[in-house]
């Protein structure tokens, strides 16, 4: 290739000037027409895809229901909680009655079992609130 020919390749890849005049002033107008015609086929396209998911978005909306079903609602949740607590209120005085039962009839059959049983149980609970308290540290610096 010659030194001329070399030179028209350098210019042609070069990125051209825009003029005031002269032909690539018509193609920036038109560049500029089409993307305010493409920027205006966008903004309906928008608008019209709005339009259509609010009109969806107001079809599958769930009705609300009544203000009844959620007093009943509130009112079976009390009910439930009320005999849970009833049942185990219960469930509490029956094991107290059974301990408290057990505890006299050893006393009754024997002091020294029952100064056992009864450092036995101090000594088991010391433990578990030890271990519980120890448990609940642990807890504490995981949630940290």
């Amino acid at each position: 290739m010659t030194k001329e020919r070399k030179d028209q390749d350098v210019q042609a890849n070069k990125p051209r000037k825009f003029d005031s005049d002269g032909p690539m002033n018509n193609r920036n107008r038109r560049s500029a027409e089409t993307m305010t015609q493409d920027e205006a086929e966008w903004g309906e396209l928008e608008q019209d895809l709005s339009a259509a998911l609010e009109r969806w978005d107001a079809r599958i909306e769930p009705p609300l229901p009544p203000l009844a079903a959620f007093e009943q609602l509130v009112g079976e949740q009390r009910a439930r909680s009320r005999s849970r607590l009833w049942r185990d209120l219960f469930v509490f005085w029956t094991v107290a009655a059974l301990i408290l039962s057990l505890m006299v009839l050893v006393v009754e059959s024997s002091i020294i079992g029952f100064v056992i049983l009864q450092a036995t149980v101090f000594v088991a609970a010391i433990a578990f609130v030890a271990t519980g308290v120890r448990s609940k540290e642990g807890a504490e610096e995981w949630r940290s």
